[in-house]
């Protein structure tokens, strides 16, 4: 099962640095935290869900590429919220 990490104020919402989530896609794996943790649909839907930065295995995954990514029990998915900056 992959290992979800999360950063920054994700990490304050769920209360926790990581997480195993039963999943075998990315699609699956966000569904399954959102179910577990609704606030985190807030970065997940609308607006914000465009400058949601997610890491699989370190490297950066574009979400305009789609959701149907396949994970592996070994994968780490990493999820940081929208950075800004001034």
């Amino acid at each position: 099962m992959p290992l979800v990490k999360f950063y920054a104020s994700l990490r304050r919402l769920t209360g926790l640095k990581e997480k195993i989530i039963p999943a075998h896609s990315l699609r699956q794996a966000l569904e399954a935290l959102e179910r577990e943790f609704p606030p985190l649909g807030v970065y997940l839907h609308g607006g914000e869900r465009g400058r949601l930065i997610i890491t699989i295995n370190g490297h950066p995954h574009d979400l305009a590429a789609g959701l149907d990514i396949p994970l592996d029990e070994t994968d780490q998915v990493a999820i940081f919220p929208p950075i800004s900056g001034g």
